[in-house]
């Protein structure tokens, strides 16, 4: 699939503290080059749904703007925020490696490869938000 030239991380800024909320975006990752989301979010925010939202908009970018083929998320199986956010996104489980496969600190010990497609169907039950923000209007 197409590699776009340009990458980012968007930030989430808070409405009500003007304080960084969060970040969240797409970038290479691994010796094959895949495409991969991420995201981060202030503690204090967690359970809200923000990682979700932030998340489907950078995904919406990437399938409709950027016309990627695949976009993956990467993360271990202790995180379990994470892995709740691409069950939500209709990301499903592609593959198990180990850290030390991409390079990584062989401490992180196995990762957990997710993946999605455009037009790939969501989980039951995790319908799309209403109203999906703009990357950085949380």
């Amino acid at each position: 699939f197409p590699i776009p030239d340009v990458y980012c991380l968007w930030k989430a800024i808070g409405k009500t503290d003007d304080r960084l909320a969060g970040i969240c975006g797409l970038h290479p990752f691994g010796m094959r080059q895949e495409i991969e989301i991420g995201w981060w979010l202030r503690r204090d925010l967690w359970g809200r749904g923000l990682a979700t939202e932030m998340a489907r908009a950078v995904l919406a970018y990437g399938f409709d703007t950027c016309r990627l083929g695949k976009i993956i998320s990467v993360t271990v199986p202790g995180n379990k925020a994470s892995i709740r956010v691409m069950e939500k996104l209709g990301l499903q489980l592609e593959r198990r490696c180990s850290a030390r496969s991409f390079g990584l600190d062989p401490r992180l010990g196995t990762l957990l490869i997710y993946s999605t497609s455009p037009g790939a169907p969501p989980k039951r039950g995790t319908a799309p938000s209403r109203a999906d923000p703009e990357p950085g209007q949380l």
